[in-house]
């Protein structure tokens, strides 16, 4: 579970500074969010692909 969260950590944080660094014309919570989940979802193939 120690390395999941490792893992995850650094995407979490690019996602937190993108949202409080931008001041003006803030980046709507649920799109990071649904970026940041599709970004995880992306690697299923590749992880498919070096198994073979």
């Amino acid at each position: 579970m120690g390395l999941l969260t490792l893992a995850i950590a650094p995407g979490i944080a690019i996602c937190i500074y993108i949202y409080f660094k931008d001041r003006h014309n803030k980046e709507p919570g649920k799109l990071l969010i649904l970026s940041f989940v599709l970004g995880m979802l992306s690697t299923i193939p590749a992880i498919i692909f070096q198994l073979r």
